[in-house]
């Protein structure tokens, strides 16, 4: 049976199984972000679901509506709920860093060798700060980092888990599309190029930058969690002055200097 509770004497209505799928799927979800992973997901059960779903949006929900009618067993369940945290797809930090970058050029004097390396230094260390801020204060993406590191390390060879390793692999190729294309439009728009001498060109190259950025971005924000990391103070400001850069940026500018090139005046 499934009912709303909402208003005084509203009649109950029985709801689609896609409807229903969804209402308890996003329940399970939210519950989920808010608990976070424990030792995998078996803390997320129909009775706290069903709590959430009606505490949230006063619809009643019970396990005779969902059992057999839409999942096998609660375990199927929690596997779908994994697959849709799997799913995760960065937009908010994306956005946040794609803005703070757009800034960054629209004051940059690219009328000059100078003035082009300093944009380009300056949209390193900014975005790749503003990136891994706001990743880092989403509940998502420590989700998400603990997901990709529960069921794909050790169980990718289970035909079960299958289809969590699917989400996350769609979940980083949706991830490096928009870094590939962020890319190729800070390079263009600061007048940088490839460099001559790079074994891969065009599209390849751009993709082969995002695969190791994301592979650092995910590394340095791993072992953060752990270790720390200290804020390095180096003289790439004006005139020399001092600027705070984290180690995925320096990373990266060692990485966006070794295959691009800033030509000549």
């Amino acid at each position: 049976m499934v009912e709303s509770t909402n208003g005084v004497g509203q009649p109950a209505r029985r709801r689609k199984r896609a409807e229903l799928k969804e209402l308890v799927l996003q329940a399970g979800f939210e519950v989920l972000v808010h608990e976070g992973l424990d030792i995998g997901v078996d803390h997320i059960n129909y009775t706290k679901v069903f709590d959430h779903l009606e505490a949230t949006q006063g619809i009643r929900v019970t396990r005779g509506s969902v059992h057999a009618r839409i999942w096998d067993s609660q375990r199927d369940f929690q596997r779908e709920l994994v697959i849709r945290a799997a799913e995760w797809q960065f937009e908010e930090s994306t956005a946040a860093t794609i803005e703070a970058v757009a800034a960054v050029i629209a004051a940059a004097d690219t009328s000059s060798h100078a003035g082009r390396r300093v944009a380009m230094r300056e949209a390193t260390r900014v975005g790749c700060r503003v990136n891994m801020a706001s990743a880092e204060s989403s509940d998502l993406w420590g989700l998400w980092q603990g997901i990709t590191g529960a069921f794909t390390v050790s169980m990718a060879e289970s035909e079960e888990l299958a289809p969590i390793v699917d989400a996350v692999r769609r979940s980083y190729e949706a991830l490096s599309d928009e870094f590939v294309a962020m890319q190729g439009q800070v390079v263009e728009a600061l007048g940088w190029r490839i460099r001559d001498d790079m074994e891969l060109q065009g599209a390849e190259l751009r993709r082969m930058v995002a695969s190791v950025s994301t592979a650092l971005a995910d590394g340095f924000g791993f072992r953060s969690k752990f270790t720390g990391e200290a804020v390095l103070q180096l003289p790439t400001g004006p005139e020399g002055s001092l600027q705070e850069w984290d180690h995925l940026g320096y990373a990266m500018l060692i990485l966006v200097e070794s295959v691009y090139e800033n030509p000549p005046d």
